[in-house]
């Protein structure tokens, strides 16, 4: 298993995902994807995937268990009544301090042959903020920064942070260099099925959560 099952309830289920697994395959025939270990584990011929994370990703997935709860769900995130929380771990900029990444940032994103670039026009609008940003315990040149996401675009916090000049530390693809990455989805508020009462959901600390700074840590607790 590449998971941890956190909650299980009649409706959707609330999932750990561990960094190195998808979320889902198009071809999956090994069954290594989240949703086919999922499936397998719980004896279903289907779950519904409410929203994702990048393959080199963990924390937080929310799986619905019917059609119905998936309807549910994706129409409350269309209308941005989700709350989603990233810890992130990335390079240093080399010009204007990590201060100067403080806030909310807003690009047009386009996919193409896997890769999400930012266009001026033609693309899909794409809006995060970091709240919170300090040096990343242990690791010279690198900080650890708190993001509030408000859309959800694939690759969405790669391609801006690399657009910051402050690219995931380990990120090949978005110019970050060699190494492990590390992106955590910590933190999840969302309408309950099928009331709509808000539920907070906070990730555990796992075996592959990196040291957060002061600041990052005590950010979450005012939100």
């Amino acid at each position: 298993m590449r998971y941890t099952l956190l909650e299980q309830g009649d409706d959707e289920l609330i999932v750990l995902k561990w960094p190195g697994t998808a979320c889902s395959l198009t071809t999956d025939p090994h069954k290594r994807s989240l949703q086919a270990q999922l499936q397998q584990r719980l004896g279903l011929s289907r779950v519904y995937l409410v929203h994702r994370l990048d393959r080199v990703s963990c924390g937080i997935v929310v799986v619905a268990l019917s059609q119905d709860v998936a309807a549910f769900h994706g129409a409350r995130i269309q209308a941005r009544g989700w709350t989603k929380l990233y810890v992130a771990r990335l390079l240093a900029p080399g010009q204007g301090g990590s201060e100067a990444l403080i806030g909310p940032h807003r690009r047009f994103l386009r996919t193409k042959r896997g890769r999400t670039e930012i266009v001026r026009s033609g693309g899909k609008p794409s809006s995060l903020e970091i709240l919170a940003i300090g040096g990343s315990p242990g690791r010279r040149g690198e900080l650890c920064a708190l993001i509030q996401l408000h859309t959800g675009r694939r690759h969405q916090i790669r391609a801006i942070l690399a657009d910051l000049g402050a690219p995931l530390a380990g990120d090949r693809l978005y110019g970050g260099g060699e190494g492990p990455i590390y992106l955590e989805h910590v933190w999840l508020r969302f309408p309950g099925y099928p009331d709509g009462a808000l539920r907070t959901v906070w990730a555990p600390a796992p075996q592959f959560r990196e040291p957060w700074p002061s600041a990052v840590e005590a950010a979450i607790p005012r939100l």
